[in-house]
């Protein structure tokens, strides 16, 4: 629910009272805070905790925001105390969360209520085989442990009971402390359990019922790993090792010849369940065995068969056609096994077979033989016959050319032969694929005289020719390749460069390298023409161009260097004479550039300060800064000095928290104005100091000060200094512009004021402004009530300028009703009735006063007469009615 804002202005109120009557919407305008929403961000299924976030619709971002909790359910009440919003926090209680924000006084509360619920535990079952969570029934005894999701608070207590009451925390229900619950009785159990801890409400409960058999359930035949069981009738080729497994606590029976295990006269085995017996099956054997406990009746008899086999033989070379003699392993997987083997076809069960008493055996293979193999055991069933067929041949050798492949410039003879004794040779001129029949049979060298593909075929009869008895090499007889070219010229660039090679030599291949390496057909990387290379540091561009049937001459081969010079980093305001410290930016066009400075004058390196954000300079320093960039040349440097004097330092953040604000602080005020501003701060301040330019103006308990434009046009700062009681000084301090004025301004512009005379009895006393700017005052004495008087300016409109316009501007006077005149060369163009105060006070117009005539028309050379006449209404008891002018303006185009 939203909340009601703690103060607001009585203005403000009425302003929404109004915009509320009349229908519209009302506006929240900058300097509110906005509404604070409250939402969980995101929260476990169980909603053991979530994480809270605020959002704030709208407002000033100078707002703070913040948060408290209530108890769960409570409305309306105010926190405790309040904690500074940082960003999600995690709640792990029940609890009302309020939000605030809240500016200059100003703040709105908005709160949201979360339940928090304890994680639903869980059971697990120990103390058998068997592991369960949930309802069954078990022929065992069994212990009950209660867990908890690794999500779930460490400070949970689990409260059940096992009479399938509903379990509450405290009694009668009971605590679990860890210890294992037993269940060993006949009848059933009716577990339920929850989980609490204060603050939080209790879980879903987790129920189970629970019952023991009175009859043991028939023992199991695991595999050793204990992962999987066998089937009740098997085949197997290795001698097996089987776990026998039955009800916890109980004593196994079992037989090995398939007689009753339950006739104590039989040849039986015994063990106890919980020492897991193991059974060795190394012959055929049909395996029977049950289960015993006292106070449960016999299990039944469980029955298993055991059918062992010698594995097939398996051959380490496949049947097929080699070119040379080899060993074939024959092997069996059937330990103890005794291997019998035929090298002639022959049958390996019959009286020639060779007999070895071994699970494998080398047999040497290095004529053309078929071999045929058994595997037998005592007492197992002989194995599957294995046969694999071998055919030994010779090896043609590869055919050697005398004159390798490649571009000649001259015709070639070609002389074919192989170190097989006895091998004919075929080839073919024109790429066909030679063979036994195919081709001209080889007697003598062969000529190329023209481009020729030679291919050549290599055989003996009556043996198998293999894949390397065959091959082929081109020639070519031509000319040479040219030597490829550049798109961008040599030379030192500031930026990334782009690259385009060329080759007028038809069909060309271009590799290039650009560290200087040597490329070749097969060293650089592969160019497409056409394509652009994109050079991004310096480089030493090698280039290579071939074509593939062509020998390429040194012309092919071009160099060239490009070396990238990243450009000079721009510092940012640049150096010059300040009266306040510089926040100074670096930048370089270059992207991916590092920029490196010095403070000391000192020629920066590439260890030097890297550059990260803008810099505050507050005293008197030379800044030189470099650009730097892998693979590129460093830049030059931009050397900037930078003089600060006079003002106060100014550091935001001494001390951080204190923020001064300055209210009506204007950016620029035209020369002769002035604005009043104040200055605020969020802790109690004892004395405030004014400086402008870094001269103190002003010292005392105001935070107000009449800030003057009377400084040359131009850029000034305005700074304010705090001290609190107990000493601490914060400050700070801001720019603005002074404006000059268009056209003259007598007195301001050249520090020479103007002729005036009196046309009355009493002049008016006249006060002369500097020639650095700051202001004169033309003002009447005390004159009677009715009374008129004047001051009258002579001068000539400059050569070239035409006078359009006539300003002035007045400071103060005493009377509320006093008139005024501005004649120029006897017409009246500005008159009016103004309003002043005591003589003396600080002037209460900001800005002073200033009235204005336009549409004027005084071409080069024209004598002007103006004439400015001050009637006063009354005299009060202050005795000076009197009026201050503070600047007259002539505007000139």
């Amino acid at each position: 629910m939203k909340r009601t804002m703690n103060t607001i202005g009585a203005a403000t109120l009425a302003l929404v009272a109004v915009l509320a009557l009349a229908g519209c919407p009302v506006i929240e305008e900058e300097g509110y805070p906005g509404w604070p929403t409250i939402e969980p961000q995101y929260a476990s299924t169980a909603i053991e905790w979530l994480e809270v976030s605020i959002t704030v619709d709208g407002g000033d971002p100078g707002q703070t925001v913040s948060y408290g909790l209530l108890a769960p359910g409570a409305t309306g009440g105010t926190p405790s105390s309040w904690i500074r919003y940082e960003g999600p926090f995690v709640l792990d209680r029940s609890a009302t969360v309020v939000g605030r924000t809240e500016l200059d006084g100003t703040s709105y509360e908005n709160e949201k209520a979360f339940t928090i619920i304890a994680r639903t535990p869980t059971a697990v079952l120990s103390g058998g085989p068997e592991q369960a969570a949930t309802t069954g029934s078990y022929s065992f005894p069994f212990d009950v442990l209660f867990a908890l999701d690794a999500d779930a608070d460490p400070r949970n207590e689990i409260w059940y009971t096992l009479d399938g009451s509903d379990p509450v925390p405290g009694a009668p229900s009971l605590k679990w402390e860890g210890a294992p619950i037993t269940i060993d009785g006949a009848g059933p159990v009716d577990l339920k359990a929850v989980a609490w801890r204060e603050g939080v409400e209790v879980s879903p409960s987790f129920y189970a019922k629970y019952t023991r058999q009175t009859e043991l359930i028939a023992p199991t035949f695991y595999h050793a790993d204990l992962a999987t069981t066998y089937p009740s009738t098997g085949t197997y080729d290795t001698p097996q090792t089987v776990r026998v497994d039955g009800p916890y606590g109980s004593t196994l029976y079992w037989t090995l010849d398939g007689s009753d295990p339950t006739d104590p006269a039989s040849a039986r085995v015994s063990a106890t369940a919980s020492s897991n017996p193991v059974v060795n099956v190394n012959r055929p054997m049909t395996v029977k065995a049950y289960a015993e406990l006292p106070g449960y009746a016999d299990s039944p008899v469980a029955t298993i068969q055991f059918d062992l086999r010698a594995g097939t033989p398996t051959f380490s070379s496949a049947a097929g056609t080699y070119t040379d003699a080899r060993t074939v392993t024959i092997s069996t997987v059937t330990p103890d096994a005794v291997i019998r083997y035929t090298t002639d076809g022959g049958d390996p069960t019959g009286g020639s077979a060779v007999v070895v008493a071994a699970s494998s055996v080398d047999v040497p293979v290095s004529a053309n033989q078929t071999l045929r193999a058994v595997a037998t055991r005592e007492l197992w069933t002989d194995s599957a016959e294995a046969s694999a067929s071998y055919t030994i041949t010779g090896h043609v050798a590869p055919v050697q050319y005398s004159v390798p492949g490649g571009t000649y410039t001259t015709a070639k003879s070609v002389s074919l032969s192989t170190t097989t004794p006895g091998a004919s040779i075929r080839y073919t001129t024109d790429g066909a694929i030679p063979s036994r029949t195919i081709g001209t049979l080889y007697s003598g060298p062969v000529a190329i005289d023209s481009s020729a593909t030679l291919r050549a075929y290599a055989w003996v009869p009556d043996w198998q020719s293999d894949s390397d008895a065959s091959g082929s090499r081109a020639y070519v007889i031509t000319g040479y390749v040219a030597a490829p070219t550049f798109s961008l010229p040599a030379g030192i660039y500031d930026s990334d460069q782009y690259v385009t090679l060329s080759c007028t030599t038809a069909g060309v291949s271009i590799r290039y390298t650009t560290e200087g390496t040597e490329p070749s057909r097969t060293v650089g990387i592969s160019y497409t023409l056409g394509s652009t290379i994109w050079i991004n540091r310096s480089a030493t561009m090698k280039v290579y161009a071939w074509v593939d049937a062509w020998e390429t001459s040194a012309d092919a081969i071009a160099n060239i260097v490009y070396e990238l010079k990243v450009p000079a980093p721009v510092l940012s305001p640049g150096g010059g004479v300040f009266m306040t410290g510089q926040l100074v930016s670096m930048s370089c066009p270059a992207a991916g550039a590092t920029i490196r400075y010095t403070l000391d004058g000192t020629e920066p390196t590439a260890a030097s300060t890297q550059y990260v954000s803008p810099r505050n300079i507050l005293t008197t320093k030379t800044v030189r800064a470099k650009a730097f960039k892998s693979g590129w040349t460093e830049s030059d440097e931009d050397i900037e000095i930078y003089d600060i004097r006079g003002g106060i330092v100014v550091d935001p953040g001494d001390p951080a928290t204190y923020d001064i604000a300055l209210d009506a602080m204007p950016a620029s005020i035209e020369i002769g104005e002035s604005r009043l501003v104040t200055a605020s701060a969020p802790v109690a301040v004892a004395a405030w100091t004014w400086y402008v330019d870094g001269a103190q103006e002003q010292s005392g308990a105001s935070n107000v000060y009449r800030l003057v434009a009377d400084k040359a046009p131009g850029l000034h700062s305005l700074s304010v200094k705090a001290t609190t009681a107990s000493g601490t000084v914060f400050s700070r301090s801001v720019d603005y512009s002074i404006l000059a004025r268009s056209g003259a301004v007598f007195g301001f512009d050249d520090g020479v004021l103007p002729s005036w005379f009196a046309n009355t009895a009493t002049t008016w006393a006249v006060v002369a402004g500097g020639a650095d700017g700051s202001p004169y005052a033309l003002r009447s004495p005390v004159v009677a009530q009715g009374t008129s008087r004047a001051a009258q300016l002579r001068t000539v409109v400059p050569p070239g300028k035409t006078l359009t316009g006539l300003s002035f501007r007045y400071r103060d006077s005493m009377s509320e009703l006093d008139t005024f005149e501005v004649k120029v060369n006897g017409v009246v163009v500005i008159s009016g009735t103004y309003f002043g105060q005591a003589p003396g006070d600080t002037p209460s117009f900001d800005p002073w006063p200033k009235f204005t005539r336009t549409g004027l028309s005084y071409a080069t050379g024209s004598a002007l007469f103006i004439e400015f006449v001050f009637t006063n209404d009354h005299l009060d008891s202050w005795g000076d009615d009197s009026m201050t002018i503070d600047s007259i303006i002539l505007n000139y185009e």
